[in-house]
């Protein structure tokens, strides 16, 4: 009969163990999220061992993360020195034999959780009353602790899962979105040539090139970059496309053009993002080209002689301001024979390239050799040594023209 309590206590604790073990499992099952798992895990021990205090710990990039608090004040902090010794022991510490005076006011033991030889959790309990504190309670609770830690693990993992697919299908949308907004096709004549490449990096820019044909010969060419990536740059970027092809048929001067679109992009933005744009049109009766150049890198104009102009003139980058503080029209005259190249940010943010100087120069070389026109884009791309390495989408836009008879006054 001497035998009785201890085997009743025994069942008892068992039995306790067993519930904490059967709560835990069932809430893993249900694939929780890390944070209800960790609110299970702590109703677990306070339900089944009456664990009143309790600190956890997580090792994260060297650095001890709090991630669980429970019955202690808000303003509570153990000190700094007793609190890293314990973090950084790979044993339980019993604080009842420790001479750890702001720890052992508040809790009874420590566990460590090891993996790959290394602490990645610790626990600080407190207030275990129901039970005594045992080898075996204290091994129990490390078990169930680790189990919880694998779930948070996996809980995390999955996480990490389904925003990756989230942002792949984000992606998906995007670069369909953002192919649609690229003319189908492009003039190719003898007086007409115009050429768009575009290289796509992983994650989607918001590049955007368009050809816009008027009347009376006349016709718009642009290319635009929108600051950031993903859907929300593509839809910026659609936005300013659906919008240039209305305002392009309203009869509007350049200026007039670039006000609207910046009030459209501010207003759809708040400022928070921009987008550098370049815009121009060729007046053929006047054999002259019009443009502005909104905070884009500025495109090269070749002449019939080979001479090279940079295309400035222009205003800031649309949508920055909700009014732009200036705005200058470039005009260029004789356009006879002219070549027009414009290009993204990406083409010059290559990690080959040191100085856009020098990657500008290499262009205009291209720009005044024998290479055909057809193959322009391809021999830049080859000079700048441009393949894997580059860090953004790259968008080239070349424009050959040359005059017909009856255009010119």
């Amino acid at each position: 009969m001497s035998n009785q309590p201890i085997i009743f206590q025994d069942k008892f604790i068992k039995q306790l163990e067993l519930d904490a073990l059967l709560d835990l499992s069932n809430a893993i099952s249900r694939q929780q999220d890390e944070k209800s798992l960790l609110k299970i895990y702590l109703f677990t021990l306070m339900a089944n061992f009456k664990i009143e205090r309790m600190l956890m710990f997580e090792n994260t990039n060297k650095k001890w993360i709090q991630i669980l608090k429970h019955g202690l004040e808000h303003n509570y902090s153990p000190h700094t020195e007793e609190l890293t010794q314990v973090l950084e022991s790979q044993f339980s510490i019993d604080f009842k034999e420790n001479e750890m005076r702001t720890l052992n006011e508040k809790f009874d033991f420590s566990i460590p959780i090891i993996k790959d030889n290394e602490i990645v959790v610790c626990i600080l309990i407190g207030g275990l009353h129901r039970i005594s504190v045992s080898k075996e309670t204290i091994k129990f609770i490390q078990t169930i602790s680790n189990i919880l830690f694998v779930a948070i693990l996996n809980a995390r993992l999955n996480q990490k899962r389904i925003e990756q697919e989230v942002m792949n299908m984000e992606l998906s949308m995007a670069r369909k979105l953002q192919l649609q907004l690229f003319p189908e096709k492009l003039p190719n004549s003898d007086f007409l040539k115009i050429n768009a490449t575009y290289c796509p990096h992983q994650s989607v820019g918001g590049d955007y090139y368009d050809y816009i044909p008027i009347a009376n010969g006349e016709f718009m060419v642009c290319i635009a970059d929108v600051s950031g990536k993903g859907i929300v740059a593509a839809f910026i970027m659609s936005n300013v496309q659906a919008a240039l092809r209305v305002l392009s048929k309203q009869g509007l001067k350049m200026e007039q053009i670039v006000v609207e679109l910046n009030a459209l992009v501010h207003k759809n933005t708040k400022g928070e993002k921009f987008v550098t744009f370049f815009i121009a049109k060729y007046i053929p009766r006047k054999n002259m080209l019009v443009y502005v150049n909104c905070g884009h890198n500025p495109p090269l104009l070749m002449a019939e002689d080979k001479s090279i102009i940079s295309l400035q003139q222009g205003t800031v980058m649309l949508g920055a301001f909700e009014h732009l503080p200036f705005i200058n029209t470039g005009k260029v005259y004789g356009i006879n024979k002219s070549v027009l190249f414009a290009y993204t940010d990406g083409l010059t943010e290559s990690v080959e390239l040191t100085d856009t100087d020098v990657a500008l120069n290499k262009v205009s070389q291209i720009m005044k050799s024998d290479v055909p026109f057809n193959d322009f884009h391809n021999a830049i791309l080859s000079s700048l040594a441009i393949g894997q390495q580059a860090v953004d989408d790259i968008t080239l836009l070349s424009c050959f023209y040359q005059l017909t008879n009856d255009l010119i006054d």
